[in-house]
Parts: C-alpha cells; structure tokens; sequence
C-alpha cells in the first residue's frame, strides 16, 4: 500500500470528523424533571460550538434514547418531541450563550386533541453536547 493513499484516508477522515464535548449530564438520570436550566460549565459559551446535542428519553426512566441535533444558535428555541400509540408528548426550549433553558414537557391524551396536560415525565433531556464539526 502507497503511503499516498494512507495520507489520501487520513486526510479524508480528518475532513470528515467531529468533535464531541459533553456539556451537561441530568443529574437525576432520566427521571421525572419540570423545567430547568442546563447550564454549562463556567468556561464554556454556545458560540464554541457549531451545533447542539441533545440526547432525551421519550419518557422517565424510559432506556430509550433520542438525539436531537441543531445549529448552535443563541435564542434559537425548538421541541423536543416524543410518542406512543396512546399519546404524543413534547417540551420546549431554547439555546442561550451559557445554557439550554427548558420548560416543562406537556402530552395530549389522544391524537388530534388540542388540549394539553403539563407532566414532567416526557421528553427528559439526559445529555448535551456540544459538536465542532471538522
């Protein structure tokens, strides 16, 4: 094998990789959690990072995972959104410079009901990253 083509695979891997840095873990695992703020640690700002991970579990104590991703954006808001056959759930937030604030998961008890109940067991946010792409 050419070590032209070993430069040509490490340079596309070095083109194509990201880097990962947790940011905040929920303290309370993915148990039951109303609205919060997920601060980050005190030497970090959004403006680091060219996007945002959120990992969340559709709901308390689930073992699921869900990943959403989004463009590291200050006041940039959002859903994170979660369902079953018997219901659909979602909870709210929003990036600012230092944290994600996130407001309490709401859940409608059928399909196509406008009405919606505030329960903090849905959509628990358990990790976020923050993801500088190469």
């Amino acid at each position: 094998m050419s070590t032209g083509i070993i430069d040509q695979a490490m340079n596309y891997i070095a083109d194509h990789c990201e880097m990962k840095t947790l940011l905040w873990t929920n303290p309370t695992g993915t148990a039951s959690i109303g609205a919060f703020d997920a601060n980050f640690p005190a030497s970090v700002s959004l403006s680091q990072f060219d996007e945002i991970e959120i990992c969340m579990a559709p709901y308390a104590s689930s073992g699921n995972c869900l990943v959403y991703r989004m463009d590291a954006t200050e006041n940039a808001t959002g859903l994170l959104i979660g369902f079953s056959t018997a219901l659909f759930a979602f909870r709210r937030y929003t990036l600012k410079s230092d944290k994600v604030s996130f407001n309490n998961s709401e859940y409608t008890g059928s399909y196509g009901s406008q009405t919606t109940t505030a329960n903090s067991g849905f959509c628990v946010p358990y990790k976020i990253y923050g993801v500088t792409l190469a």
